[in-house]
């Protein structure tokens, strides 16, 4: 879910049969999914993506709940990890779906770091943004795409997974938008697709991986094969690496060496029973079913085992990366760190805050807080992203429903519908011009890139505040005229909002398909 790292998972399935899982009580709360491509539902016609981990250019976790909704629980910023915020943490852990019209023509709409893609209601794909990256509506048009369920982008290119298992992709071919090279694969029954900076990794029915990218991120095949995996239940990946979580709780892992693709690391780690694992753009943790955590990968970004085995952290039952460092929650309530220190990763500095009973931690790039049992607030890190908890005490506010970070700053929604933020001024973390934005209204949802917010309100208008020249303008979304908007999601420097129509309007850098005048042209 990025940024250094990038990951992005697509799910084949039914939008029933998703509805029809249950939500673990072990299940981890928070997951890391690549910003550069984040999916939102604009009605329930097509499947979502499920869970997924990973870091992009924004860095945010999210998780999706019974395959309908987005839960915010953790943002990992700048890189990537999407931070795309059509996902909502609410204060009990629920879910919410504000979804179009069954008749509206886009089904969902995917970011990539500078490009957008919308599956439309006859499955066909429409595409904008920068045409190296998978912005090339021609190129698009070319696979002659149809009945497509899902998409995924690694930020340079996409992934095309279609309701018969198959893939095509377009974009960057040297990053995984080859489609001869796709083809060679002979992709059939594919079920899932994850991604890092530059390659893919398909999970098919069987439990087999097929890969394809640049070689140094894991996309060879060829190097890949001899890997043999069978088994195989997840994928999650890293900036430059991938790891396999096989049914038997093993793991197996390829790509760059250095970012968590060195298989010697972890078997030497003596890893079985693995319940989960969750990344930073440079290194992997896995959580087991007794509640212990392994880690691997850059030492410097939270992959160092001995950092680990210092802390006494109990029963963990979840884990959040940012760009350098993890966060882990125990079963007591309690939270342990390690890391960077520059990233939050000091367990000294956190241990000041005297953290009891948290129940949810979230994260951007360079901070983490803890939602506390009473509904507080507790931050640490970078000062200059959101990490100053005199600035959230300040706030006076408690029990947010929702959570959502850019790379610079945070902004919590209450259950008024007013909003709280903290952070760098200039980013989206100055409460005055929020006031002044937003006023009374009443705000349904919030969702952020990496430098700038929008606001999703009651009656269907949006509000923007930060980076002005990445969607934060106000001027120019009101230029748009929106109005009875359903969905807003990202990519790294701009908005796009889906209409109950089913219509779409953009804002931000047009650089990264933030030029209204190219949907208008559809």
């Amino acid at each position: 879910m990025l940024n250094g790292g990038g990951e992005k998972i697509a799910v084949k399935g039914s939008a029933k049969e998703l509805l029809s899982m249950k939500h673990s009580k072990r299940e981890p709360l928070t997951h890391c999914l690549y910003r550069n491509a984040a999916t939102i539902r604009a009605n329930h016609r097509r499947a979502p993506n499920l869970t997924f981990i990973g870091f992009g250019t924004m860095g945010r976790a999210l998780k999706r709940v019974g395959g309908m909704a987005l839960i915010v629980t953790s943002l990992a910023g700048v890189v990537g990890c999407n931070q795309e915020s059509a996902e909502i943490l609410t204060s009990n852990g629920e879910s919410q779906d504000h979804g179009v019209n069954e008749s509206a023509p886009i089904v969902s709409i995917t970011s990539g770091k500078d490009t957008f893609a919308a599956i439309m209601q006859d499955g066909s794909v429409k595409a904008w943004g920068n045409a190296n990256n998978g912005g090339d509506q021609f190129s698009v048009d070319s696979l002659a795409l149809d009945n497509v369920e899902n998409l995924v982008s690694n930020g340079r290119a996409f992934a095309a997974l279609l309701e018969d298992g198959s893939v095509k992709v377009w974009g960057d071919g040297r990053f995984g938008g080859s489609q001869d090279e796709v083809k060679a694969l002979n992709i059939v029954n594919a079920k899932e697709i994850v991604s890092n900076d530059k390659a893919f990794a398909a999970l098919m029915e069987d439990g087999s991986v097929r890969v394809w990218g640049d070689n140094r991120f894991g996309g060879d095949q060829q190097a890949f094969s001899t890997i043999n995996l069978r088994n195989v239940s997840k994928v999650v990946s890293t900036s430059a690496a991938f790891a396999a979580l096989k049914t038997d709780g093993s793991i197996s892992v390829w790509g760059d060496t250095l970012r968590g693709g060195n298989q010697s690391q972890v078997d030497a780690l003596n890893i079985n029973n693995v319940y989960d694992v969750v990344s930073t753009p440079g290194a992997f943790a896995a959580l087991l079913r007794n509640g212990s955590v392994k880690v691997w990968g850059d030492r410097e970004k939270g992959g160092h085992q001995a950092d680990v085995n210092l802390l006494d952290m109990g029963h963990v039952v979840s884990i959040v990366g940012n760009h350098a460092a993890f966060a882990a929650l125990s079963k007591d309530g309690m939270v342990n760190v390690w890391g960077d220190d520059k990233y939050g990763g000091n367990q000294q500095r956190l241990d000041s805050l005297e953290i009891r009973d948290a129940k949810r931690i979230f994260s951007n790039s360079k901070v983490f807080g803890a939602l506390l049992s009473d509904g507080k607030v507790k931050v640490w890190g970078d000062k200059f992203h959101g990490g100053n908890q005199e600035e959230v005490n300040a706030l006076g506010f408690a029990k947010p429903k929702q959570i959502s970070a850019n790379h610079w700053a945070f902004a919590a929604l209450l259950e008024n519908g007013s909003v709280r933020v903290w952070g760098n001024n200039y980013y989206g973390g100055n409460q005055q011009e929020v006031n002044a934005r937003i006023g009374d209204a009443k705000v349904r949802q919030i969702v952020s890139n990496s430098s700038a917010f929008a606001a999703l309100l009651e009656d269907g208008s949006v509000r923007v505040w930060g980076h002005t020249q990445y969607g934060g303008k106000q001027a120019e979304v009101d230029a748009l005229d929106i109005k009875n908007a359903k969905q807003v999601v990202s990519n790294d420097q701009a908005f796009a909002a889906v209409l109950s129509d089913g219509s779409i309007k953009v804002w931000g850098a047009s650089s990264h398909g933030g030029n209204q005048v190219h949907i208008d042209s559809w």
